[in-house]
C-alpha cells in the first residue's frame, strides 16, 4: 500500500521518516521499499494545490494508496488569501470536496493539518522541525508557559468553514519530550475522547495506564 504526502511548507524530512521506518519494520523488512511506498509532492500555492487533486486520484489508483496527507492546508490558504475571505473559503470547500470525493471512491484515508490560533490573536503553537528532522522539539526558542494560551484560547486557524468541511477533527497539543494529549473534537463514529501520547523514535505512541 502507498502514501501520497503533500507538504505546502517545505517541513518534510525524510531523516525523520526513515527514523520511524527503522523503529517499526520488523527484522528483515526492506526499508528502501517502505520509503518507495511514499509519494511526495512538493507545492507552493492553491493552485499548484488544486491541480495535483485534480490528477489524485489516478495516481490513487496506479500507486496503490491508501493514506493521503496534506500538511498543511492552512499554510496555502494564509499564503495565497491573506484576508480574503471569501475566496479562501470558496478555495477551502472546492479542496474538502474533492478530497472526500475521492476517498469515497478509492475507499482511502485522508489526513489534513491546521494550525490554530489563539482568541484575540494569532498564535501558532505548532512544534516545528528542529535541525535534525526529528519531530517534537522546538527549533525555536522556548517561550514561557505563561504565554502559551489556555486549551480554551484555541481556535482553527482556517475559521468555521473548514472546521465543518471535516468529518473527523483533532486536537494535538503539547511541546518537547513531555506526553501530549490527543483529542477526538468531532467525529461521526465516536463520541469525543482524549488519550494522552509521546513522540519518539517510532512516532506517535500512547501512554500506558499508571
Amino acid at each position: 500500500t502507498g502514501v501520497v504526502y503533500i507538504d505546502t511548507e517545505g517541513s518534510f524530512s525524510p531523516v525523520r521518516l526513515l527514523e520511524i521506518a527503522r523503529a517499526r519494520a520488523t527484522p528483515g523488512q526492506d526499508l528502501t521499499a517502505l520509503a518507495q511506498n511514499c509519494t511526495l509532492i512538493r507545492v507552493n500555492s492553491a493552485i499548484e494545490l488544486k491541480n495535483q487533486l485534480a490528477t489524485l486520484e489516478s495516481m490513487v489508483f496506479s500507486k496503490n494508496v491508501t493514506l493521503v496527507i496534506i500538511d498543511s492546508i492552512a499554510a496555502v490558504a494564509r499564503r495565497d488569501f491573506g484576508a480574503s475571505l471569501v475566496e479562501r473559503q470558496s478555495f477551502l470547500l472546492e479542496v474538502a470536496s474533492t478530497l472526500k470525493s475521492v476517498a469515497e471512491r478509492c475507499n482511502l484515508a485522508v489526513l489534513v493539518s491546521n494550525h490554530v490560533s489563539a482568541r484575540g490573536g494569532s498564535h501558532s503553537v505548532a512544534v516545528p522541525l528542529d535541525p535534525s528532522g526529528r519531530l517534537g522539539r522546538a527549533a525555536l526558542p522556548p517561550r514561557p508557559s505563561e504565554e502559551i494560551p489556555a486549551l480554551g484560547d484555541l481556535l482553527p486557524a482556517l475559521g468555521t468553514a473548514w472546521t465543518h468541511a471535516v468529518n473527523t477533527r483533532l486536537l494535538l497539543t503539547g511541546a518537547g519530550d513531555a506526553p501530549r494529549e490527543l483529542q477526538i473534537l468531532k467525529s461521526p463514529v465516536v463520541s469525543a475522547v482524549s488519550l494522552r501520547v509521546v513522540i519518539t523514535r517510532a512516532g506517535v505512541e500512547a501512554v500506558a495506564d499508571q
